[in-house]
């Protein structure tokens, strides 16, 4: 081992007198691993730290394969003297340097961990202890997230960033979600109007991947909400005139009625059967006479326009005294 401004360097083996090998100084430790340890992602940030300390000799100090040798060494004549250990000062050393490694990996939040643990493989065991069994709960809670994850009235693009973020997060974890498993559950977190284009993703013969899924699943929302607010223009007046009136009115609206008689006649009659049924004395009505069905209705138990006697407020009204009738009405009627 050797130092240079300040900087340790590593050899990847024991044998620290052979030049050829490889080494690493301490401040480029951190470019080696491209994450820094958080609180959602130990899984993950182990996976990429032991291949270097494994790669450079030091994770025998990590595991404990390697403790600490004697800090000194009796002289074989003089039982009470001792002197200083050259193993010890070297196992002192790569600790040092590991223990180095460790906090430049660590992120500022977890940087207080750290604190009291005297060498590299008690902050190791400090850092397994706090976050091993939290990012296992995480993982679980991430893979609950996914298998209830519905699209129900979001956006596709917003379900689909949803999707993507627990995936990421997973991974973050160090437990990566498959392909398959992703279109597994972005196919059964849809709808019901999307079933048949789910069916044609599952029987598909080549595999198709998220990126493609993203785009497919983009265009068929569009025909989906094309499918549910498409109306046929030859069937618009019917569904005019026989969609349900509301409980207080269960007569059709004079629009409704003035609707249906215009398309009434704008359906061409037989010249024969029209003119074989007509009596002799047959005289033609003018042409205004089908503008007065549009005409607003008389209510018979109020007189009053707008509505008929069947929706009339008064109609359950006993003592509501409606008009007068006619003379003509009441001169022949008898007491009983």
């Amino acid at each position: 081992m050797s130092t240079s401004n300040a900087s340790e360097t590593v050899t990847p083996t024991s044998d620290l007198s052979s030049s050829s090998l490889p080494t690493v100084s301490t401040y480029n430790v951190p470019t080696l691993i491209p994450i820094k340890l958080h609180r959602d992602n130990y899984m993950l940030w182990k996976e990429l730290f032991i291949p270097v300390l494994q790669n450079y000799d030091m994770l025998s100090i990590l595991d404990g394969s390697a403790p600490a040798p004697p800090r000194f060494l009796p002289l074989p004549n003089l039982s009470l003297s001792t002197t200083e250990n050259p193993a010890f000062t070297l196992w002192t050393k790569k600790d040092r340097t590991c223990k180095i490694w460790l906090h430049a990996s660590l992120s500022e939040s977890i940087l207080p961990y750290a604190v009291g643990c005297p060498t590299a493989r008690d902050l190791w065991l400090t850092l397994e202890k706090r976050f091993a069994n939290l990012t296992r709960s995480h993982v679980l809670q991430l893979k609950s997230r996914l298998q209830t994850l519905k699209k129900g009235s979001a956006t596709m693009l917003d379900y689909l960033q949803s999707l993507k973020h627990i995936a990421d997060s997973l991974a973050a974890a160090g437990a990566p979600l498959d392909t398959s498993d992703f279109l597994a559950h972005a196919l059964s977190g849809l709808p019901s109007d999307y079933d048949a284009f789910a069916t044609s993703i599952r029987v598909r013969s080549d595999p198709i991947q998220p990126e493609e899924l993203h785009g497919l699943l983009l265009s068929e929302e569009i025909a989906v909400e094309n499918r549910l607010t498409h109306i046929p223009p030859s069937d618009s007046h019917l569904h005019a005139f026989h969609t349900p009136q509301s409980s207080a009115s269960s007569a059709p609206s004079p629009q409704a009625l003035n609707t249906y008689s215009q398309s009434s006649r704008s359906v061409p009659r037989s010249h024969s059967s029209f003119s074989s049924s007509r009596p002799n004395n047959f005289t033609p009505r003018p042409t205004h006479y089908n503008s007065n069905f549009s005409r607003k209705p008389k209510c018979q138990i109020c007189s009053k326009l707008g509505h008929s006697a069947l929706t009339c407020r008064q109609r359950l009204n006993m003592a509501f005294q409606g008009p007068t009738p006619p003379s003509s009405l009441t001169q022949n009627t008898t007491p009983m």
